[in-house]
């Protein structure tokens, strides 16, 4: 982020999320813009301890996917954003959250 501030860089390449908040926060680095190939999907992932007992993981596991599934998970994101000063219109149609 430095070297790209700096102007040492022309280019960098950062996870969605924070390529559009370093953009908002400063608009003189550049735009912001998704690579067209390839796209990929970066999971966000839970820790926790490793046990026998695997009724809290599964527990988990379908809470984030019904999260998801119902757009939640989108919206907490798009939230938090906002946190950022990044507005819903900010961010491009091609992201996905």
């Amino acid at each position: 982020m430095l070297a790209l501030q700096t102007g040492r860089v022309d280019c960098a390449v950062f996870a969605a999320l924070l390529g559009m908040t370093a953009v908002k926060k400063n608009p003189a680095i550049g735009k912001f813009s998704m690579l067209t190939e390839p796209v990929i999907g970066l999971p966000a992932c839970l820790a926790i301890p490793k046990e026998d007992n695997q009724d809290w993981k599964t527990f988990l596991d379908v809470w984030v996917e019904y999260n998801r599934g119902i757009g939640q998970v989108t919206e907490w994101l798009t939230n938090g954003m906002k946190l950022a000063g990044v507005e819903p219109d900010d961010i491009p149609s091609d992201v996905k959250l």
